[in-house]
């Protein structure tokens, strides 16, 4: 596994909880991937327009 320092962090803008979770070493191999971010993208059919975190629940703009 990488060092934590490159391991991306992002932070809800509303609770600060990190919605970077690390994946388990199973789901690793599996999926070839080690981490997935989790908050939630709100689109039209073109494109994502905000985000929404899946821990408050609560919305924000791409410009934040």
């Amino acid at each position: 596994m990488k060092n934590e320092q490159e391991i991306p962090k992002e932070y809800c803008p509303y609770c600060g909880k990190n919605l970077i979770r690390i994946l388990l070493e199973k789901e690793q191999g599996k999926y070839n991937i080690q981490y997935v971010n989790e908050k939630v993208g709100i689109s039209n059919w073109d494109s994502i327009f905000a985000w929404k975190c899946p821990y408050c629940s609560k919305t924000w703009g791409r410009e934040l």
